[in-house]
């Protein structure tokens, strides 16, 4: 049997060895010094190849190896790596330094420096894409005048740049209706403005971030003299939605007898073609509790890549307090739901029916006070999933905080009492006893990880929280949590609080694009700072629930049981919600 090496045709033959002999001068390139053993002559010639080709990429471009046959199956290697090729010089021409600086190519730095392929192979596709962002996609760069020694190797670097483009425009194909100013802010493609072959590029996957539009294919460009046009296939998708949630409560906590609570909500998005958002929402709780918020956002003012939004909330307690809560600021998007904000809070809580009587019995102001803040404040939301409506894998989070001033006001009902037994005390004075006018700050989180399990379920890790920075905040400035959006198997904002901050374990089964089933557990640590000394309490939910799509829309059911260290659990405290979701 023979092993034949030959530099034309490599014949396979059954098993050889072979013995590698040489010095290298480099640690991460060794030699084998032991036998080694190949099921065929072709296979061994490969490996030597890739040896070759790994000195040759170190920049050891004289690097060779001699063999002779010990036996008629075994090859002996003598390896001999040369010397490094050194770069003496690369020419430039000096109108192209700027584009090199900004390609992070310093020609001087390269002197004196070894040769590697790798290293300058991916410097020329650098500057191929930096000269396609800068309005040149049809350039190329290539080294010429390349003169080489053993150890020693020059060459001149040409840039040919070719027809400079701008852009001309965006066009959509479909039955998406937007406008142009959305698209050239969203997109950052400008008419007039240099061709960028990045924005091109990235254009798919960010109009896929978009709720209200569905890519049908890739966008194609179009060029036609130094002009490109955009040529986006996107149709509208349905992402206006009208849905509801009612809540049977079996056990109200306040009235002790069942309890039907509503939640209705209407979002409008792209309605009049400008990216838009606006959003009603109206929650009923108790048979005298109610609220409405109420909430729009412009993305982008004309020419300008920032955007307004607004929003107002009224909440009634029965006819204990009033609160109205409005904000106003400027929103940077960054791509679909990924946005920068900067905002402006007012506050207002009026108490409807003070509580005199404790004012009279103990010459002290009650737990309820009319206030008032105002607040500046910033806010970071973004979202990296698969799918929004039903992710299986991503992460996404909403972060925001506020400081400013809270003033308390002096209510009418109070300053003007008259005790039967101290006539001559001033109510009024009880503000005197207190600073009125004090820091007021707040911070809220949401951050939700959604890991993929198998095949067709997820696991969700979600982390929540807020808190009242102020000191010894007022019954009626309270947190509420509770619910089937927040802390499940409770009422619906029945847990007053000053801070919470809850960790949320829930495996889904994905039974389709927007059905799932699953089972949940809520555990928060609750603290309540408005009495002398803070109340800790460590609440907890858990349940199961399923979501399923019909042709008539989204229904979901979710039956929760919840307690905590004061509450123990309780089957009578058992909560059922009825969902339905209709997008339009």
């Amino acid at each position: 049997m023979t092993c034949v090496l030959c530099i034309g045709t490599v014949a396979a033959q059954d098993t050889c060895y072979l013995r590698m002999t040489g010095s290298s001068p480099e640690k991460k390139i060794s030699i084998p010094d032991e036998l080694l053993t190949f099921p065929d002559t072709l296979a061994r010639h490969k490996f030597l190849t890739e040896q070759l080709s790994t000195w040759h990429a170190a920049g050891y471009l004289l690097a060779a190896y001699t063999a002779d046959r010990s036996r008629s199956d075994t090859l002996q290697v003598q390896f001999d790596s040369g010397d490094p090729v050194i770069w003496t010089q690369i020419n430039t021409a000096p109108a192209d330094l700027p584009l090199l600086e900004a390609a992070g190519f310093k020609p001087d730095k390269w002197t004196g420096r070894r040769f590697y392929y790798d290293e300058v192979a991916a410097l020329l596709q650098q500057l191929v894409e930096e000269l396609g962002e800068r309005g040149y996609p049809f350039a190329s760069v290539q080294l010429d005048s390349v003169s080489a020694t053993d150890t020693a190797i020059r060459a001149a670097l040409h840039i040919h740049r070719n027809t400079f483009i701008r852009f001309d425009s965006v066009i959509v194909v479909g039955d998406l209706d937007i406008s142009s100013n959305f698209l050239q802010q969203y997109t950052g493609i400008f008419p007039d403005a240099p061709y960028d072959q990045s924005l091109v590029d990235a254009l798919p996957a960010r109009m896929r971030q978009l709720l209200f539009t569905n890519i049908v294919k890739p966008p194609m460009i179009e060029f036609n003299g130094n002009r490109a046009r955009i040529i986006l296939y996107a149709e509208a998708r349905r992402n206006s939605r009208f849905d509801f949630i009612l809540g049977v409560l079996p056990d109200n906590a306040i009235t002790g007898r069942l309890v039907i609570t509503g939640d209705l909500q209407l979002q409008l998005q792209n309605t009049f073609g400008q990216g838009e958002m606006m959003q009603l929402q109206y929650n009923k709780l108790e048979t005298t509790t109610k609220s409405i918020d109420a909430a729009a956002q412009y993305p982008y003012l004309p020419g300008l890549p920032i955007g307004p939004q607004a929003g107002f909330y009224l909440y009634l307690k029965d006819s204990t307090f009033l609160e109205r809560k409005a904000n106003a600021g400027l929103v940077y998007q960054f791509s679909g739901n990924n946005q920068l904000k900067g905002f402006a809070n007012w506050y207002n809580s009026s108490v409807l029916r003070p509580d005199t009587l404790f004012a009279l019995t103990n010459f002290a102001l009650p737990d309820m006070l009319d206030v008032r803040e105002r607040a500046y404040g910033l806010g970071w939301s973004a979202q990296r999933l698969d799918y929004v409506f039903n992710p299986r894998r991503g992460i996404a989070w909403e972060i925001s905080g506020s400081a400013g001033t809270r003033t308390i006001l002096e209510n009418a009902s109070i300053a003007s009492l008259e005790s039967p037994e101290l006539p001559e005390y001033d109510f009024a004075a009880l503000y005197d006893s207190i600073d009125v006018r004090t820091f007021a700050g707040r911070y809220q989180f949401d951050v939700q990880c959604y890991i993929p399990l198998f095949r067709m379920s997820t696991f969700l890790i979600q982390a929540r929280g807020a808190a009242l920075l102020q000191p010894e905040p007022l019954a009626n400035e309270l947190i509420r949590i509770g619910g089937s959006k927040l802390l499940r198997g409770f009422d619906e904002q029945s847990v007053p609080v000053s801070n919470y901050h809850m960790a949320t374990l829930e495996w889904r089964y994905l039974l389709g694009l927007r059905s799932y089933a699953g089972i949940f557990a809520d555990v928060a640590r609750l603290q309540n700072t408005t009495l002398d000394e803070a109340q800790t309490d460590i609440a907890f939910g858990f349940g199961a629930g399923v979501r399923f799509e019909t042709k008539a829309g989204i229904f979901g059911l979710t039956y929760a049981l919840g307690g905590s260290q004061q509450d123990p659990l309780s089957i009578r405290n058992t909560k059922v919600h009825f969902g339905y979701v209709n997008f339009f």
